[in-house]
C-alpha cells in the first residue's frame, strides 16, 4: 500500500519560543493548564485554579498575594482573604498600589499599600498605618528659633515657617 502524505495549509501548531504577542492568526494558542509565558520556549505546569468569590459589593481592583494570603482592593476599602481590614478611606481616584517587603531588622514579610489618601501595612494577621502622623492640631508653636517662649506673642509682620517632622525611635 503508498504511502498517503496530508497536506495542512492553514493549521501550524504552537511555536512556544515566539513571543505570545506576534503570534499569526493560523496559529493555535489553546493551553490547557500550561503557561508557555513563564520561560520562553517552555511549557510549564499550572499551580491550579480557584475561583475566588468573596461577595464584595464592589469589583476587585487589585489583587495581591503574600504567601498564603490573599489581598483585594475594591472601591475605596482593603480586604485581606475577603475580610475588610481598611475601609471606606482609600482615595477617590482608585489608584492602589501594593508590593511585598521584608524590612532588614524584620523576619516578617509584608504587604505594603499606598494609595493617594493612605498607606498601610499588613503582615496576614495585623493591619497598621504607616507613615508620618499628621501635624497636631492646634499646629506646632513657632518658639524656639524666634528667641520666644510657646505662646508669647509675635510682633505683627510677615513670617515664613516650616514644620518638620522626625519620627524617633528610643529602641
Amino acid at each position: 500500500m503508498p504511502e498517503q502524505v496530508k497536506e495542512i495549509l492553514q493549521l501550524r501548531g504552537l511555536n512556544i519560543r515566539q513571543e505570545p504577542a506576534d503570534v499569526e492568526d493560523p496559529e493555535s494558542r489553546t493551553l490547557v493548564n500550561f503557561d508557555p509565558f513563564r520561560k520562553p520556549g517552555a511549557l510549564c505546569i499550572r499551580k491550579g485554579r480557584v475561583i475566588i468569590d468573596g461577595q464584595l459589593s464592589d469589583p476587585i481592583r487589585l489583587l495581591a498575594k503574600v504567601g498564603d494570603v490573599r489581598y483585594q482592593v475594591a472601591g475605596r476599602s482593603a480586604y485581606r482573604e475577603f475580610d475588610a481590614i481598611i475601609g471606606p478611606e482609600l482615595a477617590e481616584n482608585e489608584q492602589t498600589t501594593a508590593t511585598t517587603f521584608r524590612p532588614l531588622s524584620d523576619s516578617t514579610i509584608w504587604a505594603f499599600f499606598a494609595d493617594d489618601d493612605l498607606m498601610f501595612k499588613d503582615d496576614g494577621t495585623n493591619t497598621y498605618v504607616w507613615g508620618i502622623d499628621e501635624p497636631l492640631d492646634p499646629g506646632p508653636q513657632v518658639a524656639n528659633q524666634t528667641s520666644k517662649t510657646a505662646g508669647d506673642t509675635i510682633t505683627l509682620g510677615v513670617y515664613t515657617i516650616a514644620v518638620t517632622q522626625l519620627r524617633y525611635d528610643l529602641s
